[in-house]
């Protein structure tokens, strides 16, 4: 998906910091993201099945989905879907499942538009591993043009 690797290459994360590795689904009211957590985090540690993060982690995870989802497609030219960085700004009702999450396995981030009001946005969010939600909530953004 073309559209999605030239956004992604706008995310300011790098190295294990990046945990949303590509776009699969780009809607105007949201879309889906892939992530992982890289063996090289700086947050793992050593977990009854191998490697392990705090279960938080997740909402970096939707926050970076979300930026991605922000600044729109390479081609856009309205103001409203190409913007600059942007900043997690408040977080509504996140609920866990678990408490850690697995490093180096593929997670699925889901993220529903429910507001936008430059520079502000509301988001939906959850975060799967196969079948099971593992996070969800809503993500506060500020878009700084």
């Amino acid at each position: 998906m073309s559209e999605s690797a030239s956004v992604m290459l706008e995310l300011p994360q790098e190295g294990p910091a990046r945990l949303v590795t590509r776009m699969i689904d780009r809607r105007a009211d949201g879309g889906k993201a892939l992530a992982c957590i890289p063996l090289s985090s700086p947050f793992r540690r050593p977990g009854a099945g191998g490697a392990v993060v705090p279960a938080v982690i997740a909402v970096e995870m939707a926050a970076q989905a979300a930026a991605a989802l922000e600044q729109g497609p390479a081609e856009s030219t309205a103001a409203h879907e190409r913007s600059g960085p942007g900043l997690v700004v408040g977080l509504k009702a996140v609920r866990f499942s678990v408490g850690e999450l697995a490093a180096d396995r593929e997670y699925e981030v889901e993220l529903v538009r429910d507001g936008y009001a430059p520079p502000l946005g509301i988001w939906s969010f959850r975060v799967r591993l196969a079948n099971l939600c593992v996070a969800e909530g809503e993500l506060l953004t500020y878009v700084r043009s």
